[in-house]
């Protein structure tokens, strides 16, 4: 009988009759077949019993691909307009021997599925910002209170609440400043370098994002402003001698 293994080999079972008979065909001879004007031999390695009811006069059975022949059917690709669509689609399924395939449902398929995954390092990244402000506010709040006591002495000394203010603004865009500078210097150091190792060429930042950097840049001003606002206006509000009073 044939096996697993025989699939694309040259051998076949014949059936057991009249005509296996008159051919003298037995296990181990060879039998040849006609297919589109080509002959094929194939070695017999089988006999099959014959039918024991009704008139047959039995079955060959070669493996499969035995005669090596291809899948008889072509590609085909068709752009028509969208509100034609169904039209075609109905037009080519009238035939069952057409397998048609709208690429266009695929391609939405696609699009949504990258655009969920190109939605990660937006969120991802817009979190990282939300964190970097919250602790550079905390920072600024921080120090700020516990400079209480110079508040105090240069209100001692004689300068306003709105010129203490004034310095403690100056020193905190700076500091706003210098962080936002490093931090996206740091960052562009970081893709590049990442990039380097990754692909053997560097990517350098665009300048369509030049704006954006800037925007960075200017929203960690702000938020030192806010942060030092908020946190040194009641040690200005403060009297002096409440301030000073354990020192």
């Amino acid at each position: 009988g044939l096996t697993s293994d025989d699939a694309g080999q040259p051998v076949i079972v014949v059936p057991e009759g009249d005509l296996t008979s008159q051919l003298g065909l037995t296990i181990g001879s060879t039998l040849t077949l006609r297919e589109d004007g080509r002959m094929h031999d194939f070695e017999v390695v089988g006999i099959s019993a014959a039918p024991t009811v009704g008139f047959n006069t039995g079955a060959f059975y070669v493996p499969p691909n035995a005669f090596g022949a291809q899948p008889d059917f072509s590609f085909y690709v068709l752009q028509t307009e969208p509100d034609k669509l169904n039209e075609v689609l109905l037009a080519l399924t009238a035939n069952p021997l057409n397998f048609t395939i709208d690429i266009s449902f695929i391609d939405g398929l696609l699009k949504r599925f990258i655009d969920q995954f190109s939605a990660i390092p937006t969120v991802v990244g817009l979190l990282s910002l939300l964190a970097a402000a919250v602790t550079m506010a905390n920072t600024v709040s921080l120090a700020t209170l516990e400079r209480r006591r110079q508040i105090g002495i240069l209100k001692a000394v004689g300068l306003k609440g709105n010129r203490v203010l004034g310095v403690m603004l100056l020193e905190n865009t700076l500091i706003g400043l210098l962080g936002g500078v490093l931090g996206i210097g740091l960052s562009a150091l970081g893709v590049a370098i990442a990039t380097q190792l990754g692909v053997g060429e560097a990517i350098p930042i665009p300048r369509e994002a030049l704006p954006v950097a800037i925007a960075l840049i200017v929203a960690s001003i702000v938020i030192a402003w806010i942060a030092t606002f908020l946190s040194a206006r009641p040690a200005i509000a403060e009297q002096v001698t409440h301030i000073l009073r354990y020192e």
